[in-house]
């Protein structure tokens, strides 16, 4: 039996999870997704925010959500 199948039951039965954890985010995470931002980049400029920058503030967004 699948953790995501047992998510999926718990949150059924009306158990939080922690983070709001459900089956299809817990599927998902077992695929090898990529995504191409070249065209973004083509089309709409480079994003003006470095990505260290841009990963420290979604850290800290996470913590003072209580995700982390």
């Amino acid at each position: 039996m699948s953790f995501a199948f047992l998510a999926d039951i718990a949150r059924a039965a009306g158990v939080e999870l922690p983070g709001d954890i459900e089956g299809n985010q817990m599927r998902l995470s077992t695929h090898n997704i990529y995504f191409d931002c070249s065209k973004s980049h083509r089309e709409l400029i480079e994003p003006e925010i470095d990505i260290v920058v841009s990963v420290m503030d979604t850290y800290q967004w996470y913590r003072e959500h209580g995700y982390l």
